[in-house]
């Protein structure tokens, strides 16, 4: 167990975050080197291990083992687009060679020469890296991200309104059985169900604030950071039978006539466009429309209560809610690829 002492700024400073796909997906590599869960599970396991390549699978050994994995999130720090994080990873490495000699020695056992010398930036070490990366997003988690996105966004939702209603207190409440409040002589206390070898554990914040990421892979609450700087609580979403077939399940194809007839083919297609998330600018360069014409369908989407956006510093960014995710896979639940929407000319009217 670990027992977290805050300060009231630690309190006041409390959020709640989301991990991004880098992270998320090394979370998801980290559960595929575990046996447990259902057949649900092992079905999934057994389709990202037969799809894992020999440099992708050294990577989950090396980064991923469930306990010992390396701290993705606050290394690349916020980030919510693959390419980006990988970027971030490879070209600004000083951070992440300061903490390796802090990791255990289990930890570089793993760790192959091409991963080490990946980290340094630059070469062909680094390529080799960044493809590993990638071809480790595609096998474990791409075919589902959407999906998880969209769970998570409104699990997101969820806790933002509970803690407008109830405050921390509420916040904390709905973590149960991870996360317990209670008080101590010196302030409060967020006790979490943390598996440290050290048994109870306690750390004394000193006001850098807690961001709470609820993940969809991860098996356990996991901590990252320390008591100087803002401290990353993972908590695992709760996971029903159906929730774990509708995610886990692999995606199947139906026509998309039905739609493009419903909303208009452009439309449609800008749905689409971000199942997995997308900015204006990336719409209108994967359907090859204006910018104004791709922000004036997200503009209409969005008052429909299909897509949601939020503005990252100059980008706006979209994705499905429930209620497009839904119109999107149809009764179904099978999941439409970008180029369904696509006319005979090759781009949407």
């Amino acid at each position: 167990m670990l027992r977290l002492h805050l300060t009231a700024h630690d309190v006041a400073r409390l959020h709640v975050t989301e991990l991004g796909p880098l992270a998320e997906c090394q979370l998801a590599l980290g559960i595929a080197q575990r046996r447990a869960g259902g057949a649900l599970w092992e079905r999934w396991r057994a389709r990202v291990r037969h799809q894992l390549r020999a440099d992708a699978r050294s990577l989950a050994v090396a980064w991923a083992e469930p306990g010992l994995g390396l701290d993705l999130y606050t290394t690349v720090g916020h980030v919510l687009e693959l390419g980006e994080g990988i970027d971030r990873l490879l070209s600004g490495p000083a951070r992440l060679r300061a903490e390796l000699p802090l990791y255990p020695a289990g930890f570089h056992a793993r760790q192959a020469e091409w991963m080490d010398r990946g980290i340094g930036g630059g070469g062909p070490a680094s390529v080799r890296l960044g493809a590993a990366l990638t071809a480790a997003h595609d096998a474990a988690l791409a075919a589902h991200w959407y999906r998880v996105q969209t769970l998570l966004a409104a699990e997101r939702v969820l806790a933002g309104r509970v803690m407008a209603a109830q405050g921390v207190l509420g916040l904390v409440e709905r973590l149960a059985p991870w996360a317990r409040w209670t008080e101590a002589d010196d302030g409060p206390v967020l006790e979490i169900d943390y598996r440290s070898y050290a048994g109870v554990r306690d750390m004394q914040l000193r006001g850098g604030g807690l961001a709470v990421a609820l993940s969809f892979f991860a098996g356990r609450p996991q901590v990252f950071g320390n008591p100087d700087s803002e401290l990353l609580l993972i908590f695992p979403v709760a996971r029903d039978p159906a929730t774990l077939a509708a995610v886990l399940t692999p995606e199947g194809l139906r026509p998309a006539a039905a739609l493009a007839a419903l909303v208009g083919r452009t439309r449609a297609a800008v749905l689409a466009a971000v199942q997995d998330g997308a900015t204006t600018g990336e719409i209108a360069r994967r359907l090859h429309i204006a910018p104004a014409s791709a922000s004036k369908h997200t503009t209409v989407l969005r008052e429909a209560g299909l897509i949601a956006s939020r503005r990252d510093r100059e980008r706006v960014w979209h994705s499905l809610t429930p209620a497009g995710l839904q119109l999107l896979d149809g009764p179904d639940g099978a999941a439409r690829r970008r180029d369904s929407f696509e006319p005979a000319g090759g781009r949407p009217d």
